[in-house]
């Protein structure tokens, strides 16, 4: 705190890498305890495997703020924590513009000899000075208009001092992230160089890639169902608007697979409508879409569904999204960017 040094922090994290379940086939998370992964390749097939490393890692940071606290289910990519840093930034200077509207209402403008003291105990206020607190005035009703204006005013300086402490600090943060972004760093190399590295962490467009090239076996149609309904992309869905979520996912380029098995504890094998990716937060999202709820089995069978996501840790408004409509309220297209925006490109 006195001196702004830069010292070395040890970071604990934890990483979640897919394991493969030997019955269905899906990719399912795992945790590994350790600091780091980097690759290896395989004499035999040249193949990128991880190798775990076990050494901590090191960051810089000021006394004045822990930075990093903790890595809980998922390392957060640095364009991720730039995104969040520049959204406290404009956070902050909208409570400053408040602050400072607040201020410029209030008569009173402060007076650095003279303080409200509050008696819990008596409901009573008093006006003191910071050196003598026991030397002190009673305020009276009629005076209690202008004992607010001197504590709403010491509490606005208050707010204010921490606002544009924090903001400095957030904005080195920013251009520390904007100048040593590791994955900004892979990306200037030039492809020759590019082929020959394994990157210590895969760039968003690697992990996008290998996260859709995963194969899986979608859910079959019945031989019976003679429906015709297809996506921009050639895809075959089940409803209109299957085709409206589909093609909004493609239009706003968020990578998806559609009908993707998925194992759920006392379940037993699904298949979410569409299964999507962040890809900034490498963050998987199910999302199901409930065509029929005026229909009451329907609606019993998929409230039964939806409860057995949440009781194997999948809940909604955090991993799993979902869209409703009846014969009288059919789908929003409206808000379908919306969603997506929200939970799949911030």
């Amino acid at each position: 705190e006195k001196t702004g040094q830069i010292v070395p922090t040890k970071m604990e994290f934890c990483v979640f890498v897919g394991t493969r379940r030997k019955k269905t086939g899906q990719i399912v998370p795992t945790k590994i305890e350790f600091s780091v992964f980097v690759g290896t390749r395989r004499e035999k097939t040249g193949q990128i495997v991880p190798t775990k490393m076990e050494f901590p890692v090191f960051v810089g940071i000021r006394r004045e703020i822990l930075l990093i606290e903790s890595f809980e289910e998922e390392k957060t990519p640095m364009n991720t924590t730039l995104q969040q840093l520049i959204k406290r930034r404009s956070e902050l200077n909208d409570l400053i513009q408040d602050v400072e509207t607040r201020l410029n209402k209030l008569k009173y403008k402060g007076n650095p000899e003279f303080h409200v003291r509050v008696d819990t105990c008596n409901n009573q206020l008093y006006v003191c000075t910071p050196e003598a607190y026991s030397d002190r005035k009673y305020i009276g009703l009629d005076k209690h208009d202008a004992a607010e204006q001197i504590v709403n005013y010491d509490y606005l300086v208050k707010v204010r001092k921490y606002a544009d402490n924090e903001l400095k600090l957030i904005e080195r943060l920013i251009l520390y992230y904007e100048k040593n972004t590791p994955e900004d760093y892979y990306s200037t190399l030039c492809k020759g160089r590019q082929d020959l590295i394994i990157p210590i962490r895969q760039t968003d467009e690697q992990f996008r890639d290998e996260w859709s090239s995963q194969p899986y076996v979608p859910k079959s149609f019945d031989e019976e169902d003679d429906s015709e309904f297809y996506t921009s992309r050639n895809e075959r869905v089940r409803s209109k608007s299957e085709i409206l979520i589909g093609d909004a996912l493609a239009r706003n380029n968020v990578p998806y697979k559609y009908e993707c098995p998925l194992y759920l504890k006392g379940l037993g094998t699904i298949h979410p409508d569409f299964t999507t990716l962040n890809v900034m937060r490498r963050k998987v999202y199910y999302w199901e879409h409930l065509g029929r709820m005026d229909d009451e089995e329907y609606a019993k069978k998929n409230i039964r569904r939806i409860n057995f996501y949440q009781k194997n840790g999948i809940m909604i408004g955090d991993q799993l999204i979902l869209t409703l409509e009846t014969g009288a309220t059919p789908l929003d297209v409206r808000l379908l960017d919306q969603i997506i925006k929200h939970y799949l490109l911030d």
